[in-house]
């Protein structure tokens, strides 16, 4: 791309990174990518995130190179932008983010490791987690049902739904566009009786953020991507909120509180909206 004269942003651009997963996690990698794509107008710059994988560094993770059908329809999604093919494509892409998640975190337990940061949440994170002051005090401060007063992005299997109900009793509705994960959680929810206060929904994390805007705690376990649209929607919500983020930290934003259990990382940040926002803000 440096061969290229600046009139390249006049065209969009697709880029498909792939590197070791420390290379993909590491703090620099974010803001690179956000100055590539600042390059370009609105819709002008598309991110295939790496999938999952054994990558040939022999360690479970994310960085391999994105699949070429997956490459492909990001390609297409700019020879159509129409609305219907953005949404496909948008659709298809968490589909399959969810599905590798899903597949490598498989694959690293019966080889014996870790397969951060795409594991699903172990059981001593979600507790320590809810142990937090700030979370368990916003939690304890929530609204009763039928208000949601948790929002889990990526619920993945309800396992982070059903723990906050159990303990704080709360209504807590999970966004899930996987069917198998889909799926699993629905057992969860009925297997544990909380059918009366925990419901998941089948669609893309970005078709909840209205009916969020009341929820006390947000739980989210994003891909990097997404992550960073998730941010700015962040910095224009009008109430407090607290944001629970595995894996990956919230751009822009500092947290408050952390736990680490093995290799999972999780980052808790403390969004406060004290003050009246600006008229058109």
């Amino acid at each position: 791309m440096r061969r290229h004269s600046l009139q390249v942003k006049e065209k969009p651009c697709v880029a498909a990174p792939a590197m070791n997963t420390e290379m993909w996690t590491h703090p620099l990698t974010s803001p690179q990518l956000s100055t590539l794509a600042g390059f370009f107008p609105p819709g002008g710059f598309t991110l295939v995130p790496p999938s999952s994988k054994r990558l040939a560094c022999g360690t479970v993770g994310i960085g391999a190179l994105a699949s070429p059908s997956s490459i492909a329809a990001a390609v297409d999604s700019h020879l159509r932008p129409g609305k219907a093919a953005r949404k496909s494509s948008m659709k298809a892409a968490l589909v399959r983010l969810a599905r590798e998640r899903f597949e490598a975190s498989r694959a690293a337990q019966q080889g014996g490791e870790l397969a951060a940061p795409i594991s699903p949440s172990p059981g001593a994170v979600i507790g320590r987690v809810l142990a937090l002051p700030v979370v368990a005090a916003a939690l304890a401060a929530a609204p009763g049902p039928p208000s949601a007063a948790v929002y889990d992005l990526g619920a993945g299997d309800g396992r982070w739904l059903t723990a906050i109900a159990k303990a704080f009793g709360v209504r807590c509705v999970g966004v899930e566009i996987d069917a198998g994960r889909l799926r699993a959680c629905r057992e969860r929810i009925e297997r544990e009786g909380l059918g009366g206060l925990c419901e998941v929904r089948e669609q893309s994390v970005f078709e909840e953020v209205e009916g969020m805007e009341d929820a006390s705690v947000v739980v989210m376990y994003l891909f990097r991507d997404a992550m960073a649209q998730m941010a700015e929607l962040m910095k224009r919500r009008r109430r407090s909120v607290v944001v629970v983020s595995v894996g990956f930290k919230l751009p822009g934003f500092i947290w408050d509180a952390d736990v680490i259990e093995g290799a999972i990382r999780a980052y808790v940040y403390k969004i406060d909206r004290t003050e009246p926002m600006a008229a058109g803000s």
